[in-house]
């Protein structure tokens, strides 16, 4: 009995603290780096740990926070020294002030070898000067060699994108999700990704929003479109707009190696797929589609929907 006794006695200990580093740094690459930063205080191995976590993820929502918050972004990437970088998230609340301070953790990142990168910029409204631009996405992140993953959110006018000709040689994967966009840094953006494989474009656009996205990327194999319109209830007048209005989003693709393409719509934009001949895969989600009861929107729905279907009547599934 005593013997059995002992044997059932718990196992009292710290077995976390005996795992290796390199499993220690992917557990706490799961954490945001402010919660990783705060297992330091636990021992100096903690310290060394969170120090070699190659994804920095990073989040601020109130822009009267933001100094601390810079301060505390530049201490962990002094003390992170020269190690990797493998993954970059930045979200954040600025003034038009604050764009100075975001190109330096940018450049680290690009010295570091960063292989993702996630970017969501919103900038207090009432800060906008009369000769506000938005912020340029420095040239040393368009020029990456590294960078394989980017995801964006473009805000109104909030980020240009102003790429040379030979930018984003290694980009493979681009999520970019719209709130409200304006300018024309999403047309800019696809007309460099020279290798980009898996396109994904979502988000909301505003009634009046125009909106030109061409797709001209030779090996891309997935396209995901994912986009709604806010369509709020206008006089009776205004509805006859609503088919105009549906005429200014243009979405066309050149994607000769195109495998799968995915789309979910509520208002049913103008789509082209072009020299789409690899195309097996296609799922079409338009059960939340604005109608109207008028003979010409229904006209010219149709033939929206005729040049949708065009393009993917190679598709087997």
């Amino acid at each position: 009995m005593g013997s059995n006794s002992r044997c059932c006695k718990p196992c009292i200990g710290d077995r976390i603290s005996g795992l290796p580093d390199a499993i220690l740094s992917h557990i706490l690459s799961f954490l945001t780096t402010e919660d990783a930063v705060k297992t330091s205080v636990l021992s100096h191995r903690w310290f060394d740990v969170w120090t070699s976590v190659p994804k920095i993820n990073l989040t601020l929502r109130s822009q009267a926070a933001f100094e601390p918050f810079a301060q505390f972004v530049d201490r962990v990437l002094f003390f992170r020294g020269s190690s990797n970088i493998h993954t970059f998230q930045l979200r954040c609340s600025v003034i038009e002030e604050d764009f100075c301070r975001i190109d330096p953790w940018i450049y680290t990142a690009v010295r570091r070898n960063v292989v993702e990168f996630e970017f969501d910029l919103e900038v207090d409204v009432d800060s906008k000067s009369h000769r506000y631009e938005g912020y340029e996405l420095p040239r040393r992140l368009l020029m990456c060699n590294t960078l394989e993953v980017l995801k964006l959110t473009l805000n109104h006018k909030d980020i240009i994108i102003n790429p040379p000709s030979d930018c984003f040689p290694s980009l493979k994967f681009l999520h970019v999700t719209l709130q409200y966009p304006g300018g024309r840094s999403l047309e800019k953006l696809l007309t460099c990704c020279p290798v980009l494989e898996d396109l994904i474009i979502e988000g909301h656009l505003k009634h009046d929003s125009v909106v030109n996205i061409n797709v001209s990327a030779p090996k891309l194999k997935r396209l995901r479109m994912r986009l709604s319109m806010d369509l709020v209830r206008w006089d009776e007048g205004d509805y006859k707009m609503l088919e105009y209005k549906c005429k200014r989003i243009y979405i066309n693709a050149d994607a000769p190696n195109l495998e799968e393409f995915n789309l979910e719509d509520n208002f049913l934009a103008s789509y082209s797929l072009n020299n789409a001949k690899s195309l097996s895969k296609a799922m079409i989600d338009l059960g939340r589609l604005y109608t109207l009861e008028d003979p010409d929107f229904a006209r010219d729905s149709a033939d929206r929907m005729h040049r949708l279907f065009a393009g993917i009547h190679n598709v087997t599934y």
